[in-house]
């Protein structure tokens, strides 16, 4: 009896040892060896000036200067959408957003922040959890034109199909030495549920925090691609049909390991929420 529950734990280790842990994107850009110019935000293309008016970055103060750390997106003059676990845990007072830039040296539009809401939800800590969405109100109103608009969010309970944009500052992938000062995007096609669902626990087993209620999740265009969502790119929009349908939430290590999905909180399913605790503000 004992040599073969030894024996099962053998198995039980080695078959631990295979399965993939799922990990919040780090909010903040990693630096990778082994630079090279071939990827992107992994394997997107330079975004054009105006061509993300939502997109905002989500900066922290580190002793003397502000730091990106995060993206997010304006969905009212006020209101800034993000990942909670971008903020959890920081003051309000620690971050400011910065709007209508397309190269992280642009100067733009900066506005402090007054206030952070995460979902209640949220739990905090390394492991990965649903409910990884926050709220982020401003202290001064958003002036709208041509390099500075809001987008809409998902409406309540809808599910997307089809394909969907990414946009980040986040790191070019594990072959890039640099994160990228000009906005990255890239075209993703999103999974449906049960087979990102049966992916995520092909790889990690009962360590599978895909909630299809709460998730939604992209892959790389084909079987030998890489793109996807990386560090730095964290509480940034997956837009789809012009609505915001997705904040970067989490995925693996590396960024853009052949076949694996990037996970996103699904903003349909939060509709409601983001309309009460913006006071209506957000559509």
């Amino acid at each position: 009896m004992k040599l073969l529950l030894f024996v099962l734990g053998l198995v039980t280790a080695a078959l631990a040892e295979t399965y993939l842990q799922p990990q919040y994107y780090p909010a903040e850009p990693r630096v990778f060896q082994n630079a090279s110019d071939s990827l992107r935000i992994v394997d997107g293309w330079n975004a054009a000036r105006n061509q993300f008016p939502y997109q905002i970055s989500l900066q922290r103060l580190l002793i003397f200067s502000y730091y990106h750390i995060c993206g997010g997106s304006i969905v009212s003059p006020r209101w800034v959408l993000s990942a909670a676990h971008c903020t959890f845990g920081t003051a309000a007072s620690s971050f400011r957003v910065v709007a209508g830039i397309l190269l992280q040296s642009d100067t733009g539009t900066t506005s402090l922040v007054s206030q952070i809401i995460n979902h209640p939800g949220y739990p905090g800590g390394n492991s990965v959890s649903a409910d990884d969405i926050c709220l982020i109100r401003l202290t001064t109103q958003l002036t709208f034109g041509s390099s500075i608009q809001s987008i809409p969010i998902a409406v309540e309970g809808s599910s997307a199909r089809g394909t969907a944009v990414l946009s980040g500052w986040g790191s070019l992938g594990p072959n890039n030495s640099t994160s990228p000062s000009n906005l990255q995007y890239i075209e993703l096609p999103i999974l449906p549920q049960d087979e990102c669902a049966e992916r995520i626990a092909s790889v990690s087993g009962a360590n599978n925090p895909f909630r299809p209620l709460l998730n939604v999740c992209t892959v790389p265009r084909s079987d030998n691609s890489r793109e996807g969502a990386c560090s730095g790119d964290s509480g940034g929009p997956l837009v789809s049909g012009s609505r915001l349908i997705g904040v970067v939430s989490w995925g693996y290590t590396p960024c853009g390991t052949l076949g694996l999905p990037s996970v996103f909180a699904k903003v349909g399913a939060y509709n409601s929420w983001i309309r009460e605790n913006s006071n209506g503000e957000v559509h």
